[in-house]
């Protein structure tokens, strides 16, 4: 790590020639400090693939709903218990979002 921001959740890292600079929720860099080793996976994301960012508005255990506010407006998800179970009202989210073409209407 070559730069942390606790207070944003920006990282900068160097490795094998190249500087990658990224954000995570502050959470989770709270303890990382310049200097450390950390291990970091990368993925390519597919073309066909888009994201968008949103907060957590609320969370309704009962009915194993999240809702999530985007820049589009309130989008209620049903996520799988173990994510459910760790989300609360404030956390920042990234949506991904996949597109299948399947034709026109019938």
């Amino acid at each position: 790590m070559t730069a942390v921001d606790v207070a944003t959740g920006r990282i900068e890292m160097a490795a094998e020639g190249v500087t990658l600079g990224a954000s995570f929720p502050p959470a989770v860099v709270t303890e990382v400090k310049p200097g450390d080793v950390a291990f970091v996976t990368v993925s390519v994301i597919d073309t066909r693939v888009a994201t968008v960012t949103g907060s957590i508005a609320a969370v309704d255990q009962a009915k194993g709903t999240a809702t999530v506010t985007t820049p589009g407006g309130p989008l209620t998800l049903t996520p799988s218990g173990t994510a459910l179970g760790a989300m609360k009202p404030g956390d920042e989210v990234l949506l991904k979002l996949g597109l299948v073409d399947v034709g026109p209407p019938a």
